[in-house]
């Protein structure tokens, strides 16, 4: 069995597929920085979540079993060797490192590297040859493979983060958060379920290339590269149900509200979104003068 073992590792070797694979690193000297701005600054949380090359983490080597593997036809014949020292570790890192999916260890001795479907065989409880390398582990049977994963693959772990804008930042929600070390490459922020009577009118990054995406935005991050990204929402009516020209908040709209309503176009930045929201009588996301004629149609309205 030996000898016909040897012949086949000759052909495997020489018809093998080397491959370079390099795992992401989610490292580098690359900043980006989220803040939120509302208006008006009432506290409302925001919800958002961040993906790119940063947010991944690299995948650890795992055991999958036992699987049959005729030595005559093996399952993985994407490269093949035999060392004295085998062990599992040994096996699955020499596959990583050439960019497969798949190792298997068997007899003992041997190593299959592939990234193929390692079950075609079918599963085995014929595992039970000692490592040469370490006679405590297991490295497969005469005709069959302990088969792992070689690790090594990044995956994408998106990041979820809340902000709010308040006067004085009261609670443990921050205006803005920010991502450090990180490696170039595009990132995209994405807000969750705008927060009802908001809505998100601005995405700015400054001169960083960047794209806007409905409400989120992806931004081009270079090597070394300091970049903040301002998210603007205003308040876009509905909040504590209130009808718009409710400025008051006695639950009608009619002369009561003018004082109220003149207060809040003073000074909206000190307005709660209740108010401030009530007195947008346009519906523009802003109280300006501009609302001083939709204001008075609502109040003389039937």
């Amino acid at each position: 069995m030996h000898e016909f073992r040897n012949v086949l590792r000759i052909a495997l070797i020489l018809g093998c597929a080397w491959g370079a694979y390099e795992p992401t690193v989610a490292n580098g000297d690359a900043t980006l920085t989220i803040l939120e701005a509302a208006l008006p600054q009432d506290g409302t949380d925001f919800d958002f979540v961040a993906e790119g090359p940063g947010f991944t983490i690299v995948t650890e080597p795992e055991e999958q079993g036992c699987f049959n593997n005729p030595v005559s036809n093996p399952v993985l014949t994407g490269f093949f060797f035999t060392s004295p020292q085998m062990t599992n570790a040994l096996c699955y890192e020499t596959c990583s490192q050439m960019g497969f999916l798949f190792a298997g260890t068997q007899d003992g001795d041997d190593c299959y590297c592939g990234s193929t479907s390692f079950n075609i065989g079918g599963p085995s409880t014929q595992c039970t040859s000692s490592c040469f390398g370490n006679p405590f582990e297991i490295c497969g049977g005469e005709q069959e493979m302990t088969v792992w994963t070689t690790g090594g693959v990044v995956v994408s772990v998106p990041e979820p983060f809340t902000l709010d804008d308040e006067p004085g930042q009261s609670d443990a929600v921050n205006q803005s958060i920010t991502f450090d070390n990180l490696p170039a490459g595009d990132y995209t922020i994405t807000e969750q379920n705008l927060s009802p009577g908001w809505s998100l009118v601005d995405i700015d990054c400054g001169a960083a290339p960047h794209t806007r995406n409905g409400a989120g935005v992806t931004v081009m991050l270079a090597d070394g590269e300091d970049v903040m990204c301002t998210f603007t929402h205003r308040c876009s009516g509905g909040i504590g149900g209130r009808a718009t020209g409710d400025v008051s908040g006695d639950g009608a709209v009619n002369l009561d509200d003018m004082s109220a309503f003149v207060a809040v176009l003073l000074d909206p930045g000190a307005a709660t979104a209740e108010d401030f929201c009530a007195a947008d009588a346009n519906g523009d996301t802003n109280v300006s003068g501009l609302d001083v004629a939709s204001f008075i149609d609502l109040i003389l309205a039937p």
